[in-house]
């Protein structure tokens, strides 16, 4: 049998790429169908969240009783097969998958439950939100629920998600309204919750909500208060969600793609406090969107709504990558953080070594001296001192391959500018949905 070496070469690169998330990420399927993912290194003592701060900044933190919140888990749902409903939306398969990486790799998140296509159900996903996340999930816990997808709405007043045997103008079966987060919200004890529906009609059921500036009271707020519930949709009823396709003809919907170049890119006015609020992501991927708009001339308006204010003071937060910098001194004191010694720094070496912080105009993928790809903002520690190899690459944009040094001792800090590919423009836009 003769093998074709176009074959041989996609096998190898499917190969590689399946040891690249097993080097990272660990993922058994469940009797249900849905995929769990988790860290391949976990913290036995700190939820993923904190352990990566402490390896970021350079300090010790107390047991996982004395922070703000406990574990980080997520639940993925996103539907691009379709089979009565057009287009489809092959895209979507980008999009959960992109969330995925993010959360395990940037977002210091524990478990990250994937449901997709067939095996999302209005059934299974009533399931997880009303019993399973209900039960396990602990009062000190957060959950954000992420949906892409169809989606429709009822007389201009109810927006629905659609589900893989939904058909058009039925809104009795393969369908579940959104305002159903409210009531998810009401009976989850976790302490944050977090609800992004990207997908057409998702604003229907939320009074809509103009970005904030993110403050730093807010961000004290958080690390001291109560708690948050937040939702997050693509649009209302009167627009459509779309995808933006970079010059490789990769796809993702253009509010996810938007959310995730908030926290991967780093904007010349980001904070130095070592979080962004969810306020803050927000606000920049509202301007992303906006952005698109003008340019396609396309109506998109993400919108954001917080439920029981008055109950809760709190927000989401995430990690902010891009700064590897002394936490500020109100958060270090409100997270009884202390800096490391020599004796208690696992990352201690008595070899000469040093680390590197790489950002980048754009997300992309940094190989260290031929080691598996990150995402920028990556941080790499425990360096020999010396010369090492830099390849940064992304879908669209020229690659580059840098020669980078490490001082002993010293954080070394690498900026990279991606320009895009003479052919084609990085972000297309192509099917509505």
């Amino acid at each position: 049998m003769r093998i074709g070496l176009l074959t041989v070469l996609c096998s190898i690169v499917f190969a590689c790429a399946a040891q690249a998330h097993a080097d990272r990420f660990r993922k058994v399927r469940l009797e249900d169908g849905v995929e769990l993912w988790t860290p391949a290194y976990d913290s036995p003592s700190l939820p993923s969240f904190f352990a990566m701060l402490e390896r970021l900044f350079r300090v010790v933190l107390p047991h996982r009783y004395g922070l703000p919140f406990g574990d980080s888990v997520a639940f993925l749902v996103g539907v691009g097969d379709y089979e009565h409903l057009e287009p489809q939306l092959p895209f979507v398969a980008n999009d959960l998958e992109d969330l995925r990486d993010f959360l395990l790799e940037h977002a210091g998140f524990d478990r990250v439950y994937v449901a997709r296509d067939q095996v999302a159900s209005r059934e299974l996903v009533e399931e997880y939100m009303a019993n399973h996340f209900r039960r396990s999930l602990d009062p000190e816990d957060r959950l954000l629920f992420y949906y892409a997808g169809h989606g429709a709405d009822l007389g201009g007043t109810t927006g629905y998600i659609q589900f893989g045997s939904a058909r058009p103008d039925d809104f009795a079966q393969h369908v579940l309204p959104i305002h159903l987060s409210v009531e998810w919200s009401r009976f989850i004890r976790a302490k944050h919750v977090l609800f992004i529906y990207d997908s057409c009609a998702s604003g229907l059921a939320f009074t809509s909500r103009s970005p904030e500036t993110p403050s730093r009271r807010e961000l004290l707020a958080t690390l001291s208060g109560n708690g948050s519930r937040t939702i997050i949709s693509a649009g209302t009823a009167a627009e459509r969600t779309y995808e933006v396709v970079d010059a490789s003809g990769r796809g993702n919907g253009v509010f996810t793609r938007a959310f995730l170049d908030a926290m991967l890119s780093e904007p010349a006015d980001r904070t130095k406090t070592g979080f962004m609020t969810l306020d803050e992501v927000f606000a920049r991927a509202f301007i992303g969107v906006q952005r698109f708009a003008a340019v396609y001339g396309k109506a998109v308006t993400p919108r954001m709504w917080k439920l029981e204010e008055n109950r809760y003071r709190g927000t989401f937060l995430f990690l902010d990558l891009a700064t590897h910098e002394e936490l500020a001194s109100d958060v270090a004191e409100l997270l009884r953080a202390a800096p490391r010694s020599p004796e208690t720094d696992p990352d201690n070496n008595t070899s000469p070594s040093g680390s590197l912080s790489v950002s980048s105009n754009v997300w992309a993928e940094v190989s260290l001296d031929g080691a598996p790809p990150r995402q920028t903002p990556a941080y790499f520690a425990r360096l020999s001192a010396g010369h090492h190899e830099l390849r940064v690459s992304r879908p669209g944009y020229e690659e580059q391959l840098l020669p980078v040094g490490v001082r002993e001792g010293l954080m070394s800090r690498v900026r990279i500018t991606l320009e895009p590919m003479a052919a084609g423009r990085r972000d297309v836009p192509r099917e509505e949905r």
